[in-house]
């Protein structure tokens, strides 16, 4: 096998991240642009929030409760009655098919 072939056929990575820029303002939403619609999590800063299991969203962060919300049909979460507070970093990580992690860097300003 040439050089070239084995670096074709290796993966510097089994998930790839990719980092967006948000932002909203007090008493407003976002929508994270990227679905889940299986399986997978949503994470603030590193720690689990929610999880999306066979078409099912829980959350299990209570602090979440009203604050997160996931439309089965698009997949899609958003953070609702945002804070200055909620300015920060989230993460999708998504467990099928193609397994990518999405960051996204928060900000929420002022009214």
């Amino acid at each position: 096998m040439q050089p070239v072939e084995a670096a074709v056929m290796m993966r510097s990575s089994p998930a790839e991240e990719l980092k967006r820029n948000l932002t909203g303002v007090v008493g407003g939403s976002i929508t994270l642009p990227d679905p889940i619609l299986e399986f997978g999590f949503f994470l603030d800063k590193l720690n689990t929030v929610a999880m999306v299991k066979d078409g099912k969203f829980e959350i299990v962060e209570e602090k979440y409760k009203n604050k997160l919300h996931w439309n089965k049909d698009s997949g899609l979460f958003t953070l609702t009655d945002l804070q200055k507070n909620d300015s920060g970093v989230y993460k999708i990580d998504s467990k099928r098919g193609v397994i990518l992690t999405f960051s996204y860097s928060v900000t929420v300003y002022g009214e």
